[in-house]
C-alpha cells in the first residue's frame, strides 16, 4: 500500500492481522532484493503451516478532486491501476497459483473499496447494495473464482469492515486536512505502523536502494511544498535518525 494509506482503518481491522508493506506512491516490483526476500520468507513461512497466502495489492484515488489522489502517479489514477496489475501479474509469474494476488483501490473521498475481479470487473463496495453476509459472500465468489472457500471466508470480514466504515464517513463527511496531503513527518523504514496517522506520516519503506535517494528526495519536496503552501507550519523543523553515518572523507582513507 501507499505510505499515507492506512488499510486497517477503513476494513476496521485490528493492528497486526495484516501484514502490510507501505511506500511512498504505493510503488513496488518484485525485482527489487529486499523486498523479494520478505516476500519470500512470508511465503514459505505459510507453506509450512499449510495456510493460505492472499497479497492485496492497493492503490488510491479521489473521484471529486483527482489532486488528491496520489502523487507518486502524478495523480493518474489509471496508472496507478496499472502499476498494481504490473506486481499483481509478477506475483502470478513468480508464485503461480501459490498466492492469490488481488488488487483493490481506495477511493479516498468516502474509503470506500474497489474491488478488481480476475476477469476484469470493477466493483465498488457500496453500503447501499451489499446488505448481508451472504451478500459479501457471494460477491468475492463471482470475483475470485478460483479461491478456496477459507479464503473468501476470510475476506468477507474486511468487505463488511469497509462497509461499516463507510457508514461513518460518510454522513459527517471529511474534513479537507483528511483529504489533502498535510503529511510533515517522513519516515524511512519497515513496520512501521506505530507511527501511523492519516495526512501525518510520510512511510518510504526500505525495499529497495536503487530507488530510495528519490523517494526520500520526493518526500522531502512536498513536505517543503506543504510548508510554502501553509498547510503545515514550519517554523520548526525535527530531524530523528537511527542510521550508522560516516564522513565521505573519512571512508575514503
Amino acid at each position: 500500500m501507499d505510505g499515507r494509506s492506512y488499510f486497517e482503518d477503513i476494513v476496521q481491522m485490528m493492528k497486526g492481522i495484516l501484514y502490510p508493506f507501505r511506500n511512498i506512491g504505493g510503488k513496488f516490483d518484485l525485482s527489487w532484493l529486499y523486498f523479494q526476500t520478505m516476500v519470500l520468507r512470508l511465503v514459505d513461512y505459510a507453506i509450512n503451516l499449510g495456510r493460505n497466502i492472499v497479497a492485496i495489492i492497493t492503490y488510491h484515488y479521489s473521484e471529486v478532486v483527482p489532486l488528491r489522489g496520489c502523487k507518486g502517479f502524478d495523480f493518474d489514477k489509471e496508472e496507478a491501476i496499472s502499476a498494481a496489475m504490473r506486481l499483481q501479474a509478477q506475483y502470478l509469474r513468480v508464485f503461480g497459483s501459490v498466492v492469490l494476488p488481488i488488487v483493490w483501490g481506495i477511493e479516498t473521498d468516502t474509503d470506500a473499496l474497489v474491488l478488481h475481479g480476475s476477469r476484469g470487473e470493477r466493483v465498488k463496495v457500496d453500503p447501499k447494495i451489499f446488505l448481508t453476509t451472504e451478500d459479501v459472500y457471494s460477491l468475492l465468489t463471482q470475483l475470485y473464482p478460483t479461491a478456496s472457500k477459507t479464503v473468501i471466508a476470510d475476506l468477507v470480514p474486511l468487505i463488511e469492515g469497509n462497509l461499516r466504515h463507510q457508514k461513518d464517513v460518510i454522513p459527517q463527511g471529511k474534513i479537507c486536512s483528511e483529504l489533502d496531503h498535510t503529511e510533515e513527518i517522513i519516515a524511512i523504514g519497515w513496520r512501521l505502523d506505530a507511527l501511523a496517522q492519516r495526512n501525518k506520516v510520510l512511510t518510504i519503506g526500505p525495499f529497495d536502494p536503487y530507488t530510495l535517494e528519490n523517494a526520500i528526495a520526493t518526500a522531502a519536496q512536498l513536505v517543503v511544498s506543504n510548508i510554502k503552501d501553509g498547510r503545515i507550519p514550519g517554523d520548526e523543523v525535527l530531524l530523528m535518525t537511527s542510521f550508522p553515518f560516516w564522513d565521505e572523507k573519512e571512508k575514503l582513507k
